[in-house]
């Protein structure tokens, strides 16, 4: 959930939360 977001670089900060991939 979210992670594909976070994974493509959205920047969004929710998602870097639940992801944190950065």
């Amino acid at each position: 959930m979210g992670m594909q977001a976070a994974g493509g670089g959205g920047g969004l900060q929710s998602e870097i939360n639940v992801t944190p991939m950065v």
